[in-house]
């Protein structure tokens, strides 16, 4: 999915993970099947470094202390060449992945509120009037009350700000987690390289006393927060 340069008013930096024999990297978005695009994205590099690498990155997050929410900065700073703010990619070929805004909401929610509550965003969602096991409406209410997008974590902030620096936007190329196969064998395609798999990491729990299906007045409300990413990324 291809789109064109947009307007976007705004600063808000992260950070991209690059291979420098390829010239090519990898814009991360939270809940946007973030895990798996990192480890398909390192199997490209197909040398038996790889493999010690990577083995070195699952030994260091079996027996240290670093925690859950630090795993995508582990491997961005093992398994890749260089990491980068996403306005420092000249040269490269920067490509990303969306989700659906709803459903990304849902992973959130999810993942970081009800069944689990992340230590390390948890001063910040607190700040913001989030707090654990809080029910789905009062999230989506609290959600809506936040004005500012630079405010919020990663995990929930519109993609929009994550993709856009300045009015630019940074990715050559963007997928979607609901076409990511189609998509990835494009890219591979772009690159010159023969498909790898791409596997799908951190699916959330289920748990089957609890109801996560919403409203349309949930949905609209949703839709309505995230518009710029509707638009933008082509969501209905």
């Amino acid at each position: 999915m291809m789109l064109k340069n947009q307007c976007i008013n705004n600063k808000i930096e992260n950070y991209v993970v690059l291979d420098e024999k390829l010239k090519v990297g990898y814009l991360p978005v939270p809940k946007a099947a973030c895990t798996s695009m990192l480890n398909a994205f390192f199997s490209l590099k197909e040398t038996v470094e790889q493999q010690r690498r990577l083995k070195r990155v699952e030994e260091k997050r079996k027996h240290t202390k670093v925690r859950k929410h630090n795993a995508v900065h582990v491997y961005q700073n093992i398994m890749f060449d260089r990491v980068v703010k996403k306005s420092k990619t000249t040269g490269y070929f920067v490509f990303s992945c969306v989700r659906h805004p709803v459903s990304r909401f849902l992973s959130f929610y999810k993942n970081k509120v009800y069944f689990g509550w992340d230590k390390g965003i948890a001063d910040k969602l607190t700040s913001l009037g989030f707090y654990h096991k809080m029910s789905v409406d009062e999230c989506i209410e609290n959600l809506c009350s936040v004005q500012d997008p630079a405010a919020l974590d990663a995990h929930v902030m519109p993609m929009s700000a994550l993709l856009y620096y300045k009015g630019k936007l940074i990715p050559d190329y963007i997928m979607r987690v609901e076409t990511l196969n189609n998509d990835w064998s494009y890219l591979m395609g772009l690159l010159g390289k023969s498909t790898v798999e791409v596997t799908i990491h951190n699916l959330s729990p289920k748990d089957s006393s609890s109801d996560f299906d919403l409203t349309q007045s949930q949905k609209n409300k949703l839709t309505e927060y995230y518009k710029d990413d509707m638009q933008l990324f082509g969501y209905r």
